[in-house]
């Protein structure tokens, strides 16, 4: 991904690369709004726009307002490929920063609906998961990992998987 992005890497051989989960990315929507399952082609319309109002999915009379992050630009690229087949976002997105703090502005905004990982999910908003697979979340080392990594490596690939693969 980072020669994709045009940065030099002088030495690859010195980096080991570790997948230690899978990121569960949800369409997060103000708890008010209760549409029932929505399909992939209903959250491509809500995100890029084109549903405007919840009505038009059998919801409440509120118009949408789709919360976006910042600082989640991998997140925001890997749903615009694989879900909106490279279609933009809606322009009047909310704007707003990590996931948390998506979170929070989809739970205090009449008709909020955003995206985020499932880790942020709560009693203060629903949730729907994506019609797409998850990204692969990977550590990397330069070198070999130490003790430290070895053992959180174990415990991640043993016990830990069912934290990790959802």
């Amino acid at each position: 991904m980072m020669k994709e992005k045009g940065y030099s890497i002088p030495d690859e051989s010195v980096y080991q690369y570790f997948e230690i989960g899978v990121d569960s990315v949800r369409l997060i929507f103000n708890k008010e709004i209760d549409v029932g399952k929505l399909t992939g082609l209903q959250m491509k319309r809500i995100l890029t726009g084109k549903i405007t109002n919840w009505k038009e999915l059998r919801g409440p009379d509120i118009p949408v307002k789709v919360i976006l992050g910042t600082k989640i630009p991998g997140t925001l690229g890997y749903v615009q490929q694989k879900l909106m087949d490279g279609e933009a976002y809606v322009p009047s997105a909310v704007e707003a920063t990590n996931a948390l703090d998506i979170k929070e502005k989809i739970a205090a905004t009449q008709g909020g609906v955003g995206l985020g990982p499932a880790s942020v999910v709560d009693i203060f908003v629903r949730e729907q998961a994506l019609p797409i697979p998850g990204r692969p979340i990977i550590l990397v080392t330069k070198g070999a990992p130490s003790g430290a990594v070895k053992k959180m490596l174990g415990y991640i690939k043993g016990e830990g998987r069912q934290y990790t693969y959802k």
